[in-house]
């Protein structure tokens, strides 16, 4: 198995892949499917501050208008 001997900051960061994600969120027929793409987001950009926040606040966002107390 290889490995990467670069930081974990130093990764590319697919910013497309990521914006398609959150727009699949946005139109996503089901709260439960709007979660998985949005998991999905979580995961493409968690390792770079900036996606990482704005895929926090999209799962905030999600959880009030649902009111999932809970992943709020």
């Amino acid at each position: 198995m290889a490995t990467s001997t670069e930081p974990p900051g130093n990764r590319r960061f697919d910013g497309a892949a990521h914006a398609q994600l959150i727009q699949s969120a946005k139109t996503a027929a089901s709260s439960e499917q709007a979660w998985l793409y949005l998991e999905a987001a979580h995961v493409v950009g968690q390792l770079h501050v900036k996606p990482h926040l704005q895929t926090h606040a999209q799962m905030l966002n999600l959880a009030l208008r649902t009111r999932d107390w809970s992943e709020a």
